[in-house]
């Protein structure tokens, strides 16, 4: 296994679940805060769980099974319908290292490209 995919295991091991929870926390503060400065002020969670309402995501991460797991339950989470097959419908793909380049393939043959996202947008 290279250098990189290690790293990239490593940065999405369950040992980083503690992490990832806590960014997730300050997403929803933040939301919340913007929406109550503008005037759209709500439920935080409500917010947060249709913040990706609209989206339909394939996540491709090829090196990380758990990881890529977790990142399509955030995904769902946050309101996105998230995809095993590629369709013309996808809006985003997220790809890591070891991901299918079939993948990528139909993404740039689509007349509308997806968004072409890293694992980490789904955090930040």
């Amino acid at each position: 296994m290279s250098l990189c995919a290690t790293r990239l295991r490593d940065s999405f091991d369950s040992s980083s679940e503690g992490a990832f929870a806590a960014l997730e926390c300050e997403m929803k503060r933040s939301l919340f805060s913007i929406a109550e400065s503008s005037g759209i002020a709500g439920d935080p969670q409500e917010s947060f769980s249709s913040i990706l309402n609209g989206c339909r995501i394939i996540v491709e991460m090829g090196c990380c099974a758990d990881s890529s797991e977790d990142v399509r339950s955030r995904l769902r989470r946050m309101g996105a319908v998230v995809s095993r097959r590629f369709t013309r419908t996808i809006t985003h793909v997220v790809f890591s290292f070891g991901g299918r380049a079939a993948i990528l393939r139909c993404a740039f043959a689509l007349p509308k490209k997806p968004f072409l996202v890293d694992p980490q947008w789904v955090y930040e």
